[in-house]
């Protein structure tokens, strides 16, 4: 089966709701996320899903009919399969205005693609503790804004 299980979930979803607005609104997206991530369905499975109507709910086509009767239990057996894998922690730690200039704005679209990581952010205050996070085991990033070139201090990078 071709297609995501996020666009499965959004296709199931609209199914129910009879709406693409109404979908997006369960799901706590856009409308014009919706209606992307299901005509990408569509196009990967190479054919309409849902009945599209001005003003009408939208209704599923025989392909879409038979999708919905088969997703749940393909979702409910996707789901026990990610419960038994340990989700992956990332530990980064920064300064505060990379965190808040890079990371953060990020963090909604990093969720979707990767799931099962989690994020664990350690603000970064100074530049002595920036060098003594990078010498250590406790986080797998390091991003701080020194206010002076490190090799000027500590020699070329290795």
């Amino acid at each position: 089966m071709r297609g995501t299980f996020r666009q499965f979930e959004i296709f199931l979803t609209v199914a129910n709701t009879g709406s693409f607005s109404a979908a997006a609104n369960v799901l706590d997206i856009s409308q014009a996320s919706v209606s992307k991530q299901v005509a990408a369905l569509e196009r990967a499975l190479g054919q309409p899903l849902f009945r599209r109507q001005t003003g009408q709910a939208v209704t599923l086509t025989p392909r879409g009919e038979e999708l919905r009767a088969k997703l749940p239990d393909l979702m409910a057996h996707a789901a026990s399969v990610a419960a038994t894998v340990a989700p992956t922690t990332v530990r980064v730690g920064a300064d505060a205005m990379i965190l808040e200039r890079y990371f953060y704005p990020a963090l909604a679209e990093f969720t979707l693609r990767f799931p099962g990581t989690v994020l664990e952010f350690a603000e970064i205050a100074s530049e002595a503790e920036a060098l003594d996070r990078m010498g250590s085991v406790s986080d797998d990033l390091v991003f701080f804004t020194f206010r002076e070139r490190l090799d000027a201090a500590y020699g070329p990078p290795l």
